[in-house]
């Protein structure tokens, strides 16, 4: 099992937005491996990429980096906890990949480094510099070096998914009901605002 010292009562796969950034805040003796990830509802091998990296990854930690902190933060549709998404914005990470594939970010004492796996990087690519990084880290910070060890992919995550459907209970917010101002006829605005601009840099 992927060790959680400080939190042993908290389950790494079922951690808040809340919790993720205590565990950030205050842990200072070992690495913290979070998982960014967002299942999407119509899109079943977008879904299976995010599942075997979140089996692959637990695996390589309980494997090759029994003291790393596993995390996650499942930022799907159907987890209502908005909190990782504050977390995210608070470390200056942009979420706006995720529909291409997940992240992994790695810290050490809020330090650290975010990999990620869009449409054409391998899953097994990802997690083999997630490794190596690990033990960067470890060398830079903890003064020893988890041996190098064989990276594999995971399938387990596959069908524990597949069982619990987070869909089935998912329902799209409403849209919010009309204003009592926008039934009435409209009077010239007071404002002359310009078009935002459409370019990015």
């Amino acid at each position: 099992m992927v060790s959680c010292s400080l939190y042993d009562e908290v389950d790494p796969e079922n951690l808040t937005g809340q919790e993720l950034k205590d565990l950030i805040m205050q842990e200072d003796d070992n690495i913290i491996v979070t998982l960014w990830y967002e299942n999407m509802e119509k899109n079943s091998d977008h879904d299976k990429r995010n599942m075997i990296m979140k089996g692959s990854l637990k695996k390589l930690l309980s494997k090759c980096h029994g003291k790393a902190l596993y995390t996650e933060a499942d930022m799907s549709k159907y987890n209502r906890d908005k909190e990782f998404g504050k977390v995210a914005q608070d470390l200056g990470i942009q979420l706006n990949g995720l529909d291409q594939g997940p992240m992994v970010m790695i810290l050490y004492q809020q330090q650290g480094e975010m990999y990620w796996a869009t449409k054409d990087t391998l899953i097994i690519k990802l997690l083999k510099k997630v490794d190596v990084e690990i033990r960067h880290q470890q060398r830079h910070h903890l003064n020893h070096e988890d041996p190098e060890c064989r990276v594999n992919l995971d399938y387990s995550e596959l069908d524990k998914h597949s069982a619990q459907n987070s869909w089935d209970n998912y329902q799209e917010p409403p849209p919010p009901p009309p204003s009592p101002s926008s039934t009435q006829s409209k009077s010239p605005s007071k404002y002359h605002l310009k078009e935002p601009d459409k370019s990015f840099t």
